[in-house]
């Protein structure tokens, strides 16, 4: 039994944790700015319709209440780090152009959390890597002709060329020109070959470790957005229901009877408002848009195209009461070219600033 409640209660947890949603955004305090206030908020784009739920609110700060004005919404610069990789190659050159060619002047650096760029090298390092010595036996020939037997005595016995010294082995002459003395033919001249020999030792070719190091900036694309709240403070004054300037327009009167008197209410019941949003001049309220609102859907009313009526940043929406009582504390959303201003319902007449 008691197995079973642990059991229970283990599923029941992860139940819970499954369900619990964990917020990504970074929200930051309050700042005072030119007596208003503002609210900074950094999301990803997909949890843009929980912050600003979340920003749309009035606030009270030491007893005075202050209305949401505006929410900002503004792209996050790319985020930037240092970075360093290296490569490591055995060459058999150590010339820096052969270097830098047979690794590239720069890496392409890519790695998990998205950073990416093309960094320049900062430093060569060369290790040289020896494989020793060996001997070589050389050998020089030099031929000699009219040599005299004082000549050939004196041959020398070494020789230096190029600082190796060089000794002789062996000469090997024969008689170049001969004489008569008395009666008897001897040798005059002497040619041949001197044969010198040297052990000399020589380098095996060097090898080089070659570590290259690239170092620069790299940077990855913020998908991150801040969203900007202001709060301006509400001055308590009576509410009034706005003086409306009356505009001088026609409405054409078409007779009908029976069965087209009830046709033509029911249109006309469809199609009439149930709101009017509004303009202040320097005389009152002017009307720019009456327009339906309805429970079911997201209300955006886009006023962009009465561009040409519009006299100031003040606007005020009237609501008949059927629909305020419809959308009592829910939001709306009134727009102007690329500004959409939320409006919370909280009053039947409510005056904003764009």
């Amino acid at each position: 039994m008691k197995v079973k409640k642990l059991l229970i209660v283990g599923t029941s947890l992860l139940m819970l944790l499954a369900q619990t949603k964990v917020n990504a955004y970074t929200e930051y305090p309050l700042k005072e700015e030119n007596n208003s206030f503002t609210k900074s908020i950094e999301a990803n784009l997909s949890e843009e319709d929980e912050v600003v739920e979340l920003l749309n609110h009035n606030i009270v700060i030491n007893s005075n209440t202050y209305a949401i004005a505006t929410i900002e919404k503004t792209k996050n610069e790319d985020e930037t780090k240092q970075v360093s990789e290296q490569k490591k190659e055995t060459l058999k050159s150590r010339d820096q152009n052969y270097i830098k060619k047979y690794f590239g002047e720069k890496y392409d650096y890519e790695d998990e959390e998205g950073y990416r760029g093309n960094i320049p090298i900062s430093h060569i390092n060369i290790n040289t890597i020896s494989h020793g010595k060996y001997q070589e036996l050389r050998e020089k020939k030099i031929e000699f002709n009219k040599y005299s037997q004082n000549d050939l005595n004196n041959i020398k016995k070494e020789i230096t060329e190029e600082n190796d010294t060089y000794y002789l082995i062996n000469v090997d002459w024969q008689i170049e020109d001969t004489e008569v003395i008395d009666n008897q033919e001897v040798p005059k001249t002497y040619k041949g070959t001197m044969i010198y020999q040297t052990v000399v030792e020589i380098n095996n070719p060097n090898e080089y470790e070659i570590t290259v190091t690239y170092t620069g900036d790299v940077s990855k694309e913020s998908t991150e957005y801040t969203y900007k709240a202001v709060y301006n403070k509400v001055v308590n004054k009576p509410i009034e229901e706005p003086q409306i300037i009356e505009e001088n327009n026609t409405v054409p009167v078409i007779v009908i009877s029976g069965m087209g008197i009830g046709l033509a209410a029911l249109i006309f019941l469809l199609l009439s408002g149930n709101a009017v949003i509004y303009n202040k001049t320097d005389s009152g309220y002017k009307v720019l848009k009456s327009f339906r609102l309805s429970k079911e859907q997201k209300n955006i009313i886009d006023i962009s195209k009465y561009n040409y009526k519009i006299n100031s940043n003040i606007y005020s929406l009237k609501l008949k009461k059927s629909i305020y009582e419809k959308l009592k504390g829910k939001i709306v959303y009134v727009k102007i070219e690329n500004i959409s201003k939320p409006v919370t319902i909280n009053n039947r007449y409510i005056e904003f600033i764009i």
